[in-house]
């Protein structure tokens, strides 16, 4: 795939280290990193009981079969859904806890599970096959997801999630099944100090995760001056393109997207307010 790279003006990818060196030196020297965020909705953590106390949601790499096999022979009682599942090789007793492994769940439906839940589990796909890889280089896009649900969020300890969450603080990592059985079952037992540590990533969720801010960055790195001047900036093509239009020239493709911009960043702005 890394040769597609070169066919675009710019080009993201949610990894750093090695990947985009490589991908700026033989590919596209515009490859810039963006992480995945929270979706942009007022909606806030429902205060009604849970009916789940664990659940996942994801798709069976092996990693995440073994992962959960082990899991299920540890005890820990936990559900889930997502497709792939039911086609896989699973004991019976990891069987018996597959909900819905038949097919995709849409967004809205993995939100609702998400707010029916005591904890989240979330365990980042391997290409090794280790259940949980420490230098794991990207986060996925749950990570960010699960906290607008009120859920503890419970995650594999690797790199990339430390850059953005704090362990103890904001999510609770492991690094075994045995690590995160024991970790369920303590926050299980002590539901306002999970309370605690949900809130937290709730709110440092709003104030630096969610997709409007990744467009930030997104329009930034197309508009390398502040968005807040003028001249080239974002401010100032934006203004620019509108004059155009009211006298009737054409626009080029720089101002158009500066015009899709400014209506993605207005939107994003009105929502967010809804959290505050």
């Amino acid at each position: 795939w890394q040769p597609v790279a070169a066919e675009y003006d710019h080009f993201f990818i949610i990894q750093k280290e090695k990947w985009p060196i490589i991908l700026k030196s033989q590919y596209n020297r515009n490859t810039h990193f963006l992480p995945h965020g929270a979706p942009m909705t007022s909606e806030k953590p429902s205060t009604a009981s849970r009916d789940y106390d664990v659940i996942f949601v994801g798709a069976p790499y092996q990693n995440r079969i073994v992962f959960f096999e082990e899991l299920c022979r540890l005890g820990l009682p936990f559900t889930i859904w997502g497709d792939g599942w039911e086609r896989a090789a699973l004991s019976p007793a990891l069987r018996r806890r597959v909900v819905d492994g038949r097919r995709w769940l849409s967004s809205a439906e993995i939100s609702v599970l998400y707010r029916s839940a005591k904890i989240v589990i979330n365990l980042h796909s391997t290409l090794s096959g280790l259940p949980v890889e420490a230098e794991g280089d990207f986060a996925n896009p749950r990570l960010f997801e699960i906290p607008l649900s009120g859920a503890l969020q419970l995650v594999d300890r690797r790199k990339a999630v430390l850059e953005f969450y704090d362990d103890g603080i904001d999510v609770v990592t492991f690094a075994s099944a045995l690590e995160a059985k024991e970790k369920a079952e303590y926050f299980l037992s002590r539901p306002d100090e999970a309370r605690r540590i949900a809130d937290r990533a709730f709110e440092k969720t709003i104030h630096l995760h969610l997709w409007s801010h990744r467009l930030k960055s997104f329009f930034n790195l197309l508009y390398p001056t502040s968005m807040e001047t003028g001249g080239e900036s974002l401010k100032g093509a934006i203004t620019l393109a509108r004059e155009k239009i009211t006298i009737g020239s054409a626009l080029s493709r720089e101002e158009m997207v500066s015009l899709l911009a400014d209506e993605i960043l207005t939107r994003a702005s009105r929502e967010e307010q809804g959290y505050v």
